[in-house]
Parts: C-alpha cells; sequence; structure tokens
C-alpha cells in the first residue's frame, strides 16, 4: 500500500504546491519515490516523537502542508503532543503511520484528529485525496 500512496501523492503534488513529505520512517524510505520526483519538498527525519510532530507544526506555521510519515507505532509516544500541538489548535498537519494496526484505535480516541484507514488499492487513492482536501489533523494509516 505505501508503493500506492507513494504514486498518488506523487500525482496530487502539483496540485498542493506547498505539500512537504517528512519522512521519518527508517528503512522504509527507500520505497518513497517523492524524494526523487520533488527533491525540494523532500526532508528525511529521524523521529523522536516531539522533535518530528514539532517540526511538522513549524512548517504549518511557514504556510506548507506537511505530511509526516513515520513507523505507526513511533506516533504511540507522542498521543498528547498530538491533541495539544496539533489538535487543539486545528493545525493542517497530515500523519501517516505504516504497520502496526494497535494505533489507529488510540488515535481514534483523540478529539479533532480525522482517522482514515484504506483497506483496498481504490481507498488508498481516494484517502490520499480525501486527506489533503481535508482542513485540520489528519491520520492516514496504511498497512
Amino acid at each position: 500500500m505505501i508503493d500506492l500512496f507513494s504514486k498518488k501523492l506523487i500525482k496530487m503534488a502539483p496540485k498542493f504546491r506547498s505539500l512537504t513529505v517528512l519522512d521519518a520512517r527508517d528503512s522504509l524510505t527507500e520505497k518513497m519515490n517523492f524524494l526523487r520526483a520533488f527533491s525540494d519538498r523532500y526532508l528525511g527525519l529521524n523521529f523522536k516523537g516531539d522533535t518530528a510532530l514539532g517540526q511538522a507544526a513549524g512548517f504549518v506555521l511557514t504556510e506548507k502542508l506537511p505530511v509526516l510519515m513515520a513507523k505507526a507505532s513511533g506516533f504511540l509516544n507522542a498521543i498528547e503532543i498530538i491533541q495539544s500541538i496539533l489538535c487543539e489548535p486545528n493545525l493542517n498537519v497530515k500523519l501517516v503511520g505504516v504497520g502496526d494496526e494497535q494505533v489507529v484505535e488510540i488515535m481514534r480516541t483523540i478529539p479533532g484528529l480525522k482517522v482514515m484507514v484504506p483497506s483496498t488499492e481504490e481507498e488508498v487513492g481516494k484517502a490520499v485525496e480525501a486527506m489533503l482536501a481535508h482542513y485540520g489533523p489528519t491520520y492516514l494509516h496504511l498497512i
């Protein structure tokens, strides 16, 4: 599903000119073709929960549309930060978690966070479109 996500994000990037990918996915980084297509809108990060989320919030303040990608389990240590820094002020930050399905149920408990869990190839494409079109914090879970 990550490859489908990547292709759809690349296709949508010209329409969303402020879209910037913040990629904190350790060994999964090689699967992200966005870097090759839009190197000026891609930043590789070390995921340190609050630091990566703070960077994503900072990108919003510079009128960027940050898409923070990380292993889903990495978001678990930052639930309070997601709620207080991203959701309460309704920052337009997009979180994309890969793997660990248990994270989805926890993310669904955060007020103000739109959660999407596509299960088919067609749904992945529609979810990316909906995620980018929606103003506000969004969590997209990929398996």
